[in-house]
């Protein structure tokens, strides 16, 4: 802690980006996943909180498990929600959190804990709640980063496995978005503190 706290005391911000990202690892190494997850946003805010830095924190949309209160059906060659709301602009934050596998519980904990430092010690944080991003210099593997595994397993004619029926459906988001949302959080912080924001490309950018 005392040299993360000698690495960041001259932040101006901090954009907590930092995870072990495979649910699979995490099922295979819990207590890797938990230390580096969950103690190592700990660490983070408790250096912030010596600064007063504002943290931005990378959740993840695994905290709302497998949303089974959400119903679905299948339209031609997709599952999409009965629900118009959800169908045409995403699951909201107002859903209830349900943490499940390590990966979950570990960010979903990080996830909170970012929020309480708000309350509780008034230090600038907020959350986003990512869903799948690609871009440039994504090496995805099938643990994670699906998108570029893909398109890396079908440039070197590798097999592509897909899981289920093939009419799952998920929003991607391209990383030069998803930065400018970081950066337009961090410029309204003050106004957004203490809050948690679901980030994705949207239906209009699912496959």
């Amino acid at each position: 802690l005392s040299a993360l706290a000698t690495a960041l005391a001259p932040a101006k911000a901090i954009f907590h980006l930092a995870a072990q990202t495979a649910v699979t690892t995490s099922l295979s190494d819990p207590a890797e996943d938990f230390d580096i997850n969950l103690k190592g946003t700990f660490n983070v805010l408790e250096a912030a909180r010596g600064t007063g830095a504002p943290v931005v924190f990378a959740s993840t949309n695994k905290v709302y498990g497998s949303l089974p209160q959400i119903a679905v059906r299948q339209a031609d060659d997709h599952y999409e929600p009965f629900d118009e709301e959800v169908r045409t602009s995403g699951v909201a934050e107002k859903v209830g959190l349900d943490f499940c596998t390590p990966y979950g519980c570990s960010k979903g904990a990080a996830d909170q804990y970012v929020l309480d430092y708000s309350k509780s010690y008034g230090l600038p944080t907020a959350v986003l709640r990512m869903s799948c991003i690609y871009g440039p210099r994504q090496f995805g593997t099938e643990d994670q980063g699906w998108v570029a595994h893909f398109l890396l397993s079908a440039l070197s004619g590798q097999p592509i496995t897909i899981y289920g029926d093939g009419r799952q459906v998920r929003d991607i988001l391209h990383v030069s978005d998803a930065v400018a949302a970081y950066r337009g959080l961090l410029a309204r912080i003050e106004d957004l503190k203490g809050q948690a924001f679901n980030l994705g490309g949207g239906p209009r950018n699912a496959v």
